[in-house]
């Protein structure tokens, strides 16, 4: 059945699929890719830093058995506590800051800042035996990725093996030699296996990584019918967002309508630009520019003024200045007097 459903998936996933899977913190994401860097860059510092580390611990191990049974009064020994502690900590704590600084950055890298609170509380679901057992044994998903951490395992092995091989001279001649070089020598050898054994497990980790994005994109892959309801959700939105702001457009446009139908004249230019003048000798000294649009808006004006029996003339070079310099509810600049005035007298005669 899960399978089947899985198939009736083949539509990309939307943009608010992917924003929703994130916000409920599912993302691509390979705790082995994290796991093997952190082991990478803790053998690296090994590497880098282990005779200080070592030299560290050497202290430690001196001051604690060898000084402190010198140390007879509370300064001293309080001064020898200070100084274990001190070294105690030059030896951890380069090991601690690359670890949480690895963890931090791998982590975020691969999903970016995400807190997601809602993860953290207790799933009930996850108790039931039924499901769990459905989980595990009849999921696809479940058998593949068993065969690829039988996979991971395999090779591991083998690298571990073959870097083991390669240092089995080193290791066996360690009996045959002194403490110090032996102790030097052998962290050297565990050190080196480390390494080529981490970078293998670096290289199946980003294997690993591109598994779980190729998993991640098919499990947020969406049937035709859930883009249409999304789409269908989304226009939805878009509708009732256009209804709430159509109380505010209504008295603008019913006052529009009004100074349309009142006005004397409506100048357009070419379809594109309407503008309403009305003249009233008894309230206004010069004319006034009472109502303005374009586009569609300008088509609508021009309708308006057939409905109110208002004379629209087409003049583009008056309407475009008189688009220019006067606002609404404007009055007629002088330079424009003569051929608005011309314009009103036309219109009293159609």
């Amino acid at each position: 059945m899960a399978d089947d459903f899985e198939h009736d998936r083949t539509e990309a996933p939307t943009p608010r699929r992917r924003r929703e899977a994130r916000e409920e913190g599912h993302v691509a994401r390979s705790s082995d890719l994290s796991s093997a860097l952190l082991l990478l860059g803790l053998l690296v510092t090994l590497q880098v830093l282990g005779p200080r580390l070592l030299e560290s611990w050497r202290r430690v191990a001196h001051l604690a058995m060898g000084e402190a049974e010198l140390a007879r009064t509370s300064p001293e020994l309080a001064g020898m506590a200070g100084q274990i502690i001190f070294h105690a900590a030059a030896g951890v704590l380069p090991l601690l800051g690359v670890a949480m600084v690895l963890g931090i950055l791998v982590n975020l890298a691969q999903t970016g800042f995400l807190f997601v609170p809602g993860r953290l509380a207790p799933r009930l679901s996850h108790l039931d035996p039924v499901e769990g057992a459905t989980r595990i044994f009849l999921c696809g998903r479940t058998w593949a990725g068993l065969l690829m951490n039988l996979s991971k395992i395999a090779v591991a092995g083998i690298a571990g093996w073959l870097a083991v091989r390669s240092a089995l001279p080193e290791i066996l001649s360690l009996p045959t030699m002194d403490a110090a070089p032996a102790v030097a020598a052998g962290a050297s050898a565990v050190v080196g296996v480390g390494l080529k054994l981490a970078v293998a497990l670096v290289a199946l980790a980003i294997l690993d990584f591109g598994w779980q994005r190729w998993m991640y994109e098919r499990q947020l892959r969406m049937t035709r019918q859930e883009v249409k309801d999304e789409l269908r959700r989304t226009e939805g939105d878009v509708q009732i967002k256009a209804r709430r702001r159509q109380p505010t457009r209504l008295p603008a446009f019913d006052r529009m309508s009004r100074a349309v139908k009142s006005a004397d004249v409506v100048v357009t230019a070419a379809g594109e630009l309407a503008l309403a003048l009305k003249y009233d000798p008894a309230s206004m000294s010069v004319a006034r520019l009472v109502a303005r649009g374009t586009g569609k808006l300008s088509i609508r004006m021009v309708e308006l003024a057939a409905e109110g029996r208002v004379p629209v003339v087409e003049s583009a070079p008056l309407a475009h200045g008189l688009q220019r310099n006067v606002e609404v509810d404007g009055e007629i600049p002088e330079d424009q007097f003569t051929a608005v005035a011309e314009l009103l007298a036309y219109a009293r005669r159609i």
